[in-house]
């Protein structure tokens, strides 16, 4: 299955994504990690998250990266895609959409 690499400073957040990937059977690794991402999942609350999707992008070509934020933040989804983002979703949709984009790379 694919290595999803989790780029989020919120410990709550970072908990339950990652036990809902590892139940689908996913790879979760942090951005401290020496394995190549077939995924990043990126948290957009940090102030510098727009400047990290071109820092990953950079450092991670292959990698397809979904950056997530609350949805209320409509401002910062849109300059996520603007930014290279390859999928930009709510809070609240992450789980779902990484793991049906982990299907369709596998």
């Amino acid at each position: 299955m694919a290595v999803v690499m989790l780029v989020c400073d919120d410990l709550l957040s970072k908990v339950q994504l990652e036990s809902n990937w590892k139940a689908k059977g996913l790879t979760v690794v942090n951005d401290k990690s020496t394995e190549n991402p077939q995924i990043i999942a990126l948290d957009l609350r940090p102030n510098n998250a727009l400047e990290r999707i071109t820092e990953l992008l950079n450092a991670y070509p292959d990698a397809q990266l979904v950056a997530f934020g609350p949805h209320v933040q409509v401002e910062r989804l849109k300059a996520a895609k603007e930014a290279g983002a390859h999928l930009v979703v709510a809070r609240s949709a992450v789980v779902e959409k990484v793991g049906q984009l982990a299907t369709r790379l596998a």
